[in-house]
């Protein structure tokens, strides 16, 4: 398995960080129906992790919590297709996204739920109604997925972010599971610290940070430090709009290709000991 990881992370950066812009925003509307098939079966947990979603790295899927049937949907990144798995995890059903729409999707999903459980379920599947990028499949346009490369890259980089963010959370105790969260599309974790917290995370980009990256952030400030602790690894500290610690893949594909795995660690180590000095230390108020 460290073999693997580390093939997949020397293969990051095949084709130009402008390019999979199109493949990102098409897979963050393609993972909502995704979370809808869990989301709309489940009870509404208190921090609303019943619509998270998790990282399966042989199959290179976000694949959601299993419905009271046994059932889970998930999304095929690198071939761009949507599923259902059973209780094992085995693929039951499968469509590809290419030329689908999102209701259709949806009814898709319906379908071969009742088809495999023999009854209609209580609560219909229905995406949510919250803020999301501007696309066309948003108002009945079509998945166009003929650009694979693209979704092959971003399936190779959730793979990186899944296995960066594990071994995070792994090494000391306190990280929640590592998750997707399918309105914002990023994976994450978070460690609580009383009235404060650290969150990590990888995002595929967003309108703060238009390619992958990974982050880190404090939260409790009461204000940003006006100078704040060097970051390793070429990561740098984010401030518009928001304060965190921000390794951009433009920066991390300057590393060499077998060390990029070893600087995401160091990233995302030396980010967590600040955020955790700067909750524990917080920058005294300016006084004019």
């Amino acid at each position: 398995m460290e073999g693997e990881s580390k093939a997949g992370w020397v293969e990051l950066g095949a084709i130009p960080m402008g390019r999979f812009g199109e493949a990102r925003l098409q897979l963050h509307w393609a993972i909502q129906p995704v979370m809808a098939f869990a989301d709309c079966g489940l009870e509404t947990r208190p921090d609303d992790s019943q619509s998270n979603l998790g990282w399966r790295s042989d199959i290179a899927s976000l694949v959601s919590r299993l419905r009271p049937e046994g059932l889970a949907a998930g999304l095929s990144l690198r071939d761009c297709s949507l599923m259902i798995l059973d209780a094992r995890g085995a693929v039951v059903d499968r469509i590809p996204l290419e030329g689908q729409t999102i209701d259709r999707t949806v009814s898709w999903l319906e379908h071969r739920l009742v088809a495999r459980t023999g009854d209609t379920p209580a609560s219909p599947i229905r995406i949510r109604d919250y803020e999301m990028p501007v696309h066309k499949v948003a108002k009945g346009g079509t998945f166009d997925v003929a650009d694979r490369e693209s979704f092959k890259e971003l399936a190779g980089w959730f793979g990186a972010g899944w296995s960066a963010l594990e071994e995070l959370a792994a090494r000391e105790t306190g990280w929640a599971e590592v998750r997707c969260w399918p309105h914002h599309f990023d994976l994450g974790t978070l460690k609580a610290l009383g009235s404060a917290s650290i969150g990590a995370g990888f995002s595929p980009g967003d309108d703060w940070v238009p390619e992958p990256y990974f982050y880190v952030n404090p939260y409790g400030l009461e204000q940003p430090p006006a100078d704040p602790p060097t970051l390793a690894a070429d990561g740098h500290w984010h401030t518009e709009g928001w304060f965190g610690a921000v390794l951009p893949a433009s920066s991390l594909l300057g590393h060499p290709a077998d060390s990029r795995e070893q600087a995401v660690s160091s990233f995302l180590r030396s980010a967590v000991a600040a955020s955790m000095d700067l909750i524990h230390h917080p920058a005294e108020p300016n006084h004019r």
